[in-house]
């Protein structure tokens, strides 16, 4: 995604859409966008924040704070898949979670080579 050329977008809509499951159950807020943008000639829409979509918060003035910062009627610039246009997000996702599984495989691999290590006879030994 981080190579995905950047294009000027227009915010259409921005809101705050609150969800609830059930009675007892605390309600969670997402930001609800819809913007257009061009790309090769061409006019699309999008309702993408992140690939991800938008993720649910308790906080209603989290929310709030994404609604003021794409707020209906404002120019900002998104992100668009040349090899889909009609894919864009307004959000790059993080790489968190690639860094949440090769930094413990290198304890893994580590604890692995060790094994293996003790495995062995040195070569000492086999020769007396």
């Amino acid at each position: 995604m981080t190579n995905w050329p950047q294009v000027p977008c227009l915010i259409l809509q921005s809101n705050v859409e609150e969800q609830r499951i059930g009675d007892t159950v605390a309600p969670e807020y997402r930001l609800q966008v819809l913007y257009r943008y061009d790309f090769d000639g061409s006019s699309y829409e999008s309702r993408l924040w992140s690939l991800r979509g938008s993720m649910p918060r308790n906080d209603r003035a989290t929310v709030e704070e994404l609604v003021a910062t794409f707020a209906t009627g404002s120019m900002t610039k998104c992100w668009v898949n040349p090899q889909q246009p009609s894919q864009s997000v307004l959000k790059l996702d993080t790489r968190a979670a690639g860094y949440t599984l090769w930094f413990p495989g290198l304890f893994f691999l580590g604890g692995v080579g060790m094994i293996v290590g003790a495995w062995k006879t040195p070569r000492s030994a086999k020769s007396a």
